[in-house]
């Protein structure tokens, strides 16, 4: 009875000194858990403060030497477009405007265009931070896309006036050209409005 006792008592003795052992072992993994989810809680808010500075630096520069300059390329993107091709057709329609003076308007408009695509490829742009500049250049890309795409448009409807070929093949392949500009020139402004968005210039 007494060596079931004292066994008894050495086998609780070490059950209490495992449980111990489990408990500061358990205590220490949790402790450890707790440091690390508060670092990475910090380090979180950290990065979420660093983004906003450099976005507010970044939206800074936007505002103050970028827009006017993207104003002016969409400004004249859309003037000569509307100043330019639209009279050209509609007064070929109803019978102002002839094959001479459409090839003429057309073919200059191709060389108007070329000339902004090269125009916007050789403005110096300050730069943005990584991302910010990713969808600045994006949009600058889809744009000069769209700029060229118009001038491969204008310089077929030239060489249809030019040949004197009305056919409407041709009409729907000119057609084609220009509804795919539009499109290059709707990704431009979603990029854009992308990047305005997260520089908190726009809701």
């Amino acid at each position: 009875m007494k060596k079931f006792f004292k066994f008894g008592c050495g086998g609780l003795i070490a059950l209490l000194v495992i449980f111990i052992v489990l408990v500061v072992v358990i205590g220490g993994n949790e402790s450890e858990k707790n440091k690390e989810n508060t670092n990475n809680d910090v380090d979180k808010t950290e990065a979420d403060v660093t983004e906003v500075d450099v976005n507010v630096k970044d939206a800074e520069i936007y505002k103050n030497e970028i827009v006017v300059h993207l104003d002016a390329f969409q400004d004249e993107y859309d003037k000569h477009w509307t100043n330019n091709w639209v009279p050209t057709f509609e007064g070929v329609s109803n019978g102002t405007v002839d094959a001479y003076k459409a090839y003429e308007t057309l073919n200059s408009l191709e060389k108007y265009y070329t000339g902004l695509g090269n125009k916007i490829r050789n403005t110096d742009l300050p730069k943005l931070s990584k991302e910010n500049q990713k969808l600045l250049k994006n949009y600058l890309s889809d744009l000069q896309s769209a700029i060229l795409t118009r001038s491969r448009a204008a310089s077929e409807a030239a060489d249809m006036f030019d040949k004197g070929e009305f056919k409407p093949s041709e009409m729907e392949k000119i057609q084609s050209t220009v509804v795919y500009a539009d499109q290059e020139v709707v990704s431009a402004l979603v990029e854009r409005t992308t990047l305005e968005q997260k520089l908190g210039l726009v809701e």
